[in-house]
């Protein structure tokens, strides 16, 4: 999503698109056309991006398990590169998300 919006206001910048005035009306017609999109299309959408690249996924605090294929982020494997971290309190959440390594921290309270 990041490259195509990076290509689309470099498009716009090729077309004399300079003030600000006008960098923000284009990026509300950007934006309202992603709201006006379905969980579908935007899952499509942000895997047609991830697919191309390395990335690190931290999802923090979850409470269930998160199906990947459902949000579009390409299963993280040695061959692409991609990395995901998460954090939960809940053992039983760390069981269905299928993990290749799993630690188990104490936490410390913050004294200041």
């Amino acid at each position: 999503m990041q490259d195509d919006l990076s290509r689309r206001v470099g498009e716009e910048e090729d077309k004399g698109l300079r003030t600000l005035a006008q960098v923000q009306v284009w990026l509300t017609r950007v934006v309202q056309d992603w709201n006006q999109k379905d969980e579908d299309q935007k899952a499509c959408d942000i895997h047609n991006v991830l697919k191309r690249k390395k990335f690190v996924l931290l999802l923090d605090d979850i409470w269930a398990k998160v199906n990947l294929t459902e949000i579009g982020v390409p299963y993280p494997s040695k061959e692409n590169g991609c990395k995901l971290i998460f954090t939960t309190r809940s053992l039983e959440v760390c069981g269905r998300m299928e993990l290749m390594l799993r630690w188990q921290l104490s936490v410390c309270p913050l004294v200041i």
